[in-house]
């Protein structure tokens, strides 16, 4: 899957070695930000939102890291009117040589809200004004948001859960720790920091959901003993809920106990059927009324998911999504789970041509059925990466996926609707000739709500030893897909890296999340949620 996408990015082969022996080097070793590796430069981790016509992108600069040299920012650009303008870029952060900021977005109506890292710290911001201006920086705690070079798969220590009033937030501490807190009053304050975790092992990669008052929180616990090749220990999944109005949480609970706790005895159980979790990782967490969601991968590859309808008291024993919905297949990247008008979904990437599955639930996670999707065979060849899917609250279904060969260099969307296999428009909406001093596009993002969808993406216009101009670039479309008005160029930007070629290549791959899973899942988010 790396060298897949290696390939796909037109990075040397030699690069693709390099890469695989950092990953097995550094994967899962919780440094603080100071200490981090980083080379990173020009304009990495993009990332937008979309709320009815309001559009929020946010992304982190680097003008260069070299032997405690560079200028770090996060910047923050929005528009108001469906992408027509745009307002006046706004920084949010400024340091040094730091590169470890792994920003995070959430929005909720008028507000938005923004987490990042700086060197040990976590802060945060939120503007309550759809992105006009935003209040002073909060320091949430000490901890990470992200280590050595990407957030991603092996560390993304953080999210942002944001309903109403409240919001919630999540991270990892640098004694491996996941923290919670939360704020009642639009993010202009927090409670106290609540350990969630509470355990001497190391815990990572914190996942929220909430529904009412109910707060539900999974996380993984020593997930690096399932990169090992001979383990000598064993990664959990665990759960913690709590109750809003007393900023509690219950004490963990492992996963495979939970699982099936509906049942009687656990342990009893997992002996009677040997049907114990087998380094689960990766795990997520939906919730929907008294609803709460599972889903995990195991040590096999497969996909497996449990239920309950008690708000987190008790869930059903674990089905193994992949065996008997998916023919078997494992899933080669981290799936996404989500609720919708109380339905479940399930998006995952299968390898070979049946590319992405869609599961769908009616009756409350008790089966599923795979949903038919308008999903062009190119979308799902070998030659197409940073490949996205959008399922709308009234069925629509956005795809966006690059193609990058030795004849050309492209961006291109297609709609349709969830269970139809035919598409409705595709729309070449970036196409141009290869040249190979010029890198491919890059952090393409697909952002939607309700009708008025967005393409965006990172474009380098030329890149030398001595410097690199970028853009940002924005497509935008009213109308559910069927036309986008012209490229909007959102930034110009003048990176002079202070590092040689090679250097800057292996730079480039870890800052867009070169050694990570290749496809990025986006969901339409609730403009009225439950």
């Amino acid at each position: 899957m790396i060298a897949q996408e290696m390939r796909q990015s037109f990075l040397p082969a030699v690069l693709v070695v390099i890469m695989s022996l950092l990953l097995a080097n550094i994967a899962y070793q919780i440094l603080p930000a100071a200490d981090a590796l980083c080379m990173a430069y020009g304009v990495y981790r993009m990332q937008a939102a979309a709320e009815g016509d309001n559009l929020y992108v946010l992304w982190e600069h680097e003008t260069g890291y070299y032997n405690g040299q560079g200028d770090h920012n996060v910047f923050f650009k929005h528009s108001t009117d469906g992408g027509k303008t745009f307002g006046e870029v706004t920084s949010l952060y400024h340091s040094g040589p730091l590169c470890t900021a792994y920003p995070h977005m959430a929005v909720e109506g008028s507000n938005v809200y923004v987490m990042w890292g700086d060197g040990g710290d976590i802060l945060f911001k939120a503007s309550n004004d759809n992105g006009t201006s935003f209040g002073e920086t909060i320091t949430l705690g000490e901890g990470f948001l992200g280590n050595i070079g990407s957030a991603g798969p092996f560390v993304d220590g953080g999210r942002i859960l944001a309903s109403s009033d409240r919001v919630y937030v999540v991270w990892n501490d640098a004694q491996g720790e996941i923290i919670f807190r939360k704020s009642d009053d639009d993010g202009r304050s927090f409670g106290p920091p609540i350990n969630v975790s509470k355990s001497d092992a190391q815990s990572v990669n914190p996942r929220i959901a909430a529904s009412g008052n109910n707060i539900y929180v999974v996380w993984s616990e020593d997930a690096r003993c399932e990169f090992m090749i001979e383990p000598t220990c064993s990664t959990k999944a665990l759960f913690a809920k709590g109750y809003d109005p007393d900023g509690s949480l219950d004490e963990p609970v492992p996963v495979d106990k939970l699982a099936y706790s509906s049942f009687g005895e656990p342990m009893l159980l997992d002996k009677l059927t040997g049907d114990e979790l087998s380094m689960p990782g990766f795990p997520s967490v939906a919730a929907d009324g008294s609803n709460v969601y599972l889903l995990w991968k195991e040590k096999d590859n497969n996909l497996y998911f449990s239920s309950g309808n008690d708000r987190g008291q008790t869930f059903s024993s674990k089905v193994n999504l992949s065996k008997d919905y998916a023919e078997g297949m494992g899933a080669i990247s981290i799936p996404s789970l989500w609720t919708r008008d109380g339905d479940v979904y399930v998006l995952l990437q299968a390898p070979g041509e049946n590319g992405y599955l869609l599961l769908k639930s009616t009756d409350g996670g008790r089966n599923f059925e795979r949903v038919t999707q308008p999903m062009p065979g190119e979308f799902k060849s070998e030659q197409s990466s940073n490949r996205q899917m959008i399922i709308t609250e009234d069925g629509k279904a956005y795809l966006l996926w690059s193609i990058f060969s030795e004849t050309e260099r492209r961006v291109s969307f297609a709609a349709g609707y969830e269970d139809r296999s035919s598409v409705e428009n595709q729309t070449d909406l970036v196409e141009k000739e290869y040249v190979p001093e010029i890198p491919p596009p890059s952090n393409v993002l697909l952002v939607a709500s309700h009708d008025n969808v967005y393409a965006l993406w990172l474009e380098a216009i030329n890149a030398t030893v001595s410097s690199q101009e970028q853009r940002i670039i924005m497509r935008a479309s009213t109308d559910g897909g069927k036309t986008f008005g012209s490229a909007t160029i959102l930034e110009d930007v003048t990176t002079v890296p202070e590092f040689g070629t090679t250097a800057a290549i292996v730079a480039a791959a870890l800052a867009t999340g070169g050694i990570v899973a290749a496809a990025r899942f986006t969901r339409y988010k609730r403009t009225n949620p439950r």
